[in-house]
Protein backbone atom coordinates (compact mmCIF):
# COMPACT_ATOMS: atom_id res chain seq x y z
CA UNK A 1 0.00 0.00 0.00
CA UNK A 2 1.29 3.43 -0.97
CA UNK A 3 1.68 6.08 1.57
CA UNK A 4 0.03 9.44 0.82
CA UNK A 5 2.33 12.32 0.06
CA UNK A 6 2.79 14.78 2.86
CA UNK A 7 0.81 17.99 2.45
CA UNK A 8 2.90 20.82 1.07
CA UNK A 9 2.50 24.36 2.07
CA UNK A 10 1.66 26.42 -1.03
CA UNK A 11 2.42 30.08 -0.71
CA UNK A 12 1.09 32.48 -3.33
CA UNK A 13 3.58 34.24 -5.56
CA UNK A 14 3.59 37.93 -4.82
CA UNK A 15 4.91 40.24 -7.52
CA UNK A 16 5.66 43.80 -6.61
CA UNK A 17 4.48 46.39 -9.19
CA UNK A 18 8.02 47.66 -9.70
CA UNK A 19 9.19 44.16 -10.71
CA UNK A 20 6.15 43.40 -12.86
CA UNK A 21 7.25 45.74 -15.65
CA UNK A 22 10.71 44.22 -15.73
CA UNK A 23 9.26 40.69 -15.84
CA UNK A 24 6.70 41.57 -18.56
CA UNK A 25 9.36 43.03 -20.85
CA UNK A 26 11.00 39.64 -21.33
CA UNK A 27 7.93 37.43 -21.81
CA UNK A 28 5.58 36.97 -24.75
CA UNK A 29 3.77 40.17 -23.88
CA UNK A 30 7.00 42.15 -24.02
CA UNK A 31 7.92 40.78 -27.46
CA UNK A 32 4.44 41.30 -28.97
CA UNK A 33 4.24 43.98 -31.68
CA UNK A 34 1.02 45.23 -30.09
CA UNK A 35 2.99 46.35 -27.04
CA UNK A 36 4.92 48.85 -29.15
CA UNK A 37 2.11 50.30 -31.28
CA UNK A 38 0.54 52.39 -28.51
CA UNK A 39 -2.82 53.93 -29.41
CA UNK A 40 -2.41 52.81 -33.04
CA UNK A 41 -3.55 49.30 -32.11
CA UNK A 42 -7.08 50.66 -31.75
CA UNK A 43 -7.05 52.56 -35.04
CA UNK A 44 -8.97 51.22 -38.01
CA UNK A 45 -6.83 49.91 -40.84
CA UNK A 46 -9.11 51.34 -43.51
CA UNK A 47 -11.72 54.07 -43.67
CA UNK A 48 -15.18 53.16 -42.39
CA UNK A 49 -17.79 52.16 -44.98
CA UNK A 50 -19.85 54.96 -46.45
CA UNK A 51 -23.48 54.29 -45.77
CA UNK A 52 -26.26 55.93 -47.74
CA UNK A 53 -28.19 58.57 -45.88
CA UNK A 54 -31.33 57.08 -44.46
CA UNK A 55 -34.52 58.85 -45.29
CA UNK A 56 -38.24 58.32 -45.53
CA UNK A 57 -40.77 58.95 -48.27
CA UNK A 58 -44.49 59.09 -48.88
CA UNK A 59 -45.51 56.24 -51.14
CA UNK A 60 -48.53 54.70 -52.77
CA UNK A 61 -49.62 51.62 -50.75
CA UNK A 62 -50.17 49.48 -53.85
CA UNK A 63 -47.29 50.37 -56.17
CA UNK A 64 -44.73 51.64 -53.61
CA UNK A 65 -43.97 54.58 -55.89
CA UNK A 66 -43.38 58.02 -54.42
CA UNK A 67 -46.35 60.36 -54.23
CA UNK A 68 -45.98 62.92 -57.04
CA UNK A 69 -44.59 66.19 -55.67
CA UNK A 70 -47.26 68.07 -57.63
CA UNK A 71 -49.88 66.58 -55.31
CA UNK A 72 -48.04 67.79 -52.22
CA UNK A 73 -46.13 70.99 -51.61
CA UNK A 74 -42.50 70.20 -50.88
CA UNK A 75 -40.32 67.12 -51.12
CA UNK A 76 -41.73 63.64 -50.65
CA UNK A 77 -38.45 61.70 -50.46
CA UNK A 78 -35.31 62.08 -48.35
CA UNK A 79 -37.31 63.21 -45.34
CA UNK A 80 -36.73 62.51 -41.68
CA UNK A 81 -39.46 60.42 -40.13
CA UNK A 82 -40.94 63.46 -38.39
CA UNK A 83 -40.98 65.41 -41.67
CA UNK A 84 -42.65 62.45 -43.38
CA UNK A 85 -45.39 62.32 -40.74
CA UNK A 86 -45.98 66.06 -41.12
CA UNK A 87 -46.07 65.76 -44.92
CA UNK A 88 -48.52 62.84 -44.70
CA UNK A 89 -50.76 64.84 -42.38
CA UNK A 90 -50.67 67.85 -44.75
CA UNK A 91 -51.50 65.57 -47.67
CA UNK A 92 -54.42 63.97 -45.81
CA UNK A 93 -55.90 67.36 -44.93
CA UNK A 94 -55.94 68.13 -48.66
CA UNK A 95 -57.10 64.63 -49.73
CA UNK A 96 -58.84 62.82 -46.81
CA UNK A 97 -60.28 60.24 -49.22
CA UNK A 98 -56.73 58.94 -49.85
CA UNK A 99 -56.09 57.79 -46.24
CA UNK A 100 -55.72 54.14 -47.35
CA UNK A 101 -53.68 55.13 -50.41
CA UNK A 102 -50.62 56.71 -48.77
CA UNK A 103 -47.96 55.40 -46.40
CA UNK A 104 -44.53 56.27 -45.02
CA UNK A 105 -41.71 53.99 -46.17
CA UNK A 106 -37.91 54.08 -46.11
CA UNK A 107 -36.42 55.58 -49.28
CA UNK A 108 -34.72 52.29 -50.12
CA UNK A 109 -38.12 50.55 -50.29
CA UNK A 110 -39.49 52.72 -53.09
CA UNK A 111 -40.14 50.89 -56.34
CA UNK A 112 -38.00 51.91 -59.30
CA UNK A 113 -40.10 53.38 -62.08
CA UNK A 114 -38.90 53.00 -65.65
CA UNK A 115 -38.69 56.36 -67.48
Amino acid sequence: MMEPEPARSITPLIIVAARLEAIARHGAVGRSPLRHTGAAKYRATRPPPRLPKRGFALANTVTLTAVPEAELEGAVTGLTYTEAVEARNRYLTLRPDRRDWIQIVADRELAEVAP
